[in-house]
């Protein structure tokens, strides 16, 4: 391994339009790192949400992979074109490393832009894989190196798409410290909940409103709890009316409180009483760290990587979907949206996606309120295990050591 002799340039590939967790990942990872190597954009899309737009303008050369084709508008522009002009751009800039964030669909994208001899072409998948293909991917096999995020993310990479497993790196997605001592400075604030729900059980999700989320199973669970405990729902998305015709429909819209896009939805945490995290699938599950820094006890689907993080009643509660996919068909409203497999951590396995049980979830909840000390415990166990092995600082130093050994 040679250290390097230079600050390295690196050459981000993605959208920065939406603040999605992938977007949030790299977002961090280039602010707190920025005195490391020198960061590059190549952003898919024009937009570039407010979130980023102050640091990346002021720290980074932002190019437009459209740009590329000169303005040219043709529809289905020939795949060799596109690889062609990548490449050509690509040898005309100056940098060490591409790295490339969930989008191993762009086949003429990556192949432009690995066409170079000295440049090392690195694909972090924050997901991607979940929704390839079940058959060997030549085009992951032929990449420098790959970042997973978990050790779901290894396993859909060598066993459904047939990636060496020495070509693959492991390191996990974090947040920064400060982000972590903010959630803990809404404490002293006053309650972002409405004061009329003061004195409930508050249940709090937080993401996207999508079929992976799995958020018709916790309105499910909702029917075999008693009104004193009330769920809240921060997030927005295709979902969003379906979930709530399906609240009205169980008659339980009173325990279910859909808070909609929030900016900044950290603030809720320190008000809740425990984060729910129902996941049909999930990557890695950066919600659970937040719930972690927030010292909030966490009941999450035992699949993908979640597991990384909980440890089944030492940080945290893990419950195995076992519900197949036809028994909800009536609350979801696009059911195309899940991938082939998912990764089971007990078994090892690739299994279909199956979601939670409504009453093993509520029997869950159940017991945290009643055992309010143990509660407590599994917060604070997991807010070591975030402090120990997620924080940013860890992923900077591991990229940094990878790189090294690529160089």
């Amino acid at each position: 391994m040679e250290k390097l002799s230079k600050v390295p340039s690196l050459l981000h590939v993605l959208s920065l339009s939406t603040p999605a967790g992938v977007q949030n990942q790299a977002y961090r990872f280039m602010k707190n790192s920025n005195s490391s190597f020198n960061h590059n954009l190549l952003l898919l899309e024009r937009h570039i949400h407010p979130k980023f737009q102050e640091f990346v303008e002021q720290n980074c050369r932002i190019n437009f992979y459209k740009h590329f084709w000169g303005g040219i508008k043709i529809p289905k522009y020939p795949s060799y074109l596109r690889a062609f002009f990548t490449a050509r751009w690509n040898r005309s800039i100056q940098n060490d490393f591409s790295i490339i964030y969930n989008e191993l669909h762009r086949s003429s994208l990556i192949k432009g832009l690995m066409d170079s001899t000295q440049k090392k072409t690195i694909y972090y998948d924050q997901g991607s894989s979940w929704s390839q293909p079940m058959k060997p991917n030549k085009l992951a096999q032929s990449l420098d190196h790959i970042i997973a995020i978990s050790n779901a993310s290894r396993n859909m990479l060598t066993k459904k798409l047939g990636v060496n497993p020495n070509q693959i790196t492991q390191i996990p997605n974090s947040i920064p410290k400060e982000e972590a001592e903010q959630i803990n400075q809404f404490s002293n604030q006053t309650s972002p909940f409405n004061e009329k729900l003061a004195d409930k059980y508050k249940m709090l999700f937080i993401g996207r409103l999508e079929l992976q989320k799995g958020v018709n199973s916790i309105i499910r669970m909702c029917q075999h709890l008693p009104e004193d405990y009330h769920l809240f729902i921060a997030g927005d998305g295709d979902e969003r009316n379906h979930l709530a015709d399906l609240a009205c429909h169980l008659e339980v819209e009173n325990q279910v409180t859909f808070l909609g896009f929030q900016p900044d939805p950290k603030k809720f945490l320190k008000s809740a009483d425990v984060m729910l995290v129902p996941s049909v699938y999930e990557p890695f599950g950066i919600v659970v760290l937040e719930g972690g820094a927030a010292k909030l006890p966490v009941v999450a689907s035992n699949i993908d990587g979640i597991s990384d993080i909980i440890d089944n009643e030492k940080n945290g509660l893990l419950i195995s979907p076992n519900i197949p996919p036809e028994r909800f068909k009536n609350d979801i409203n696009k059911f195309d949206s899940l991938p082939p497999v998912v990764y089971n951590p007990d078994s090892g396995q690739l299994i279909n996606p199956q979601f939670l049980d409504p009453k093993i979830l509520a029997e869950k909840v159940r017991w945290l309120k009643k055992h309010s000390t143990q509660a407590q415990k599994l917060g604070e166990n997991l807010y070591n295990r975030v402090e120990s092995t997620f924080t940013m600082t860890h992923t900077v130093q591991k990229i940094t050591d990878l790189l090294e050994k690529l160089s």
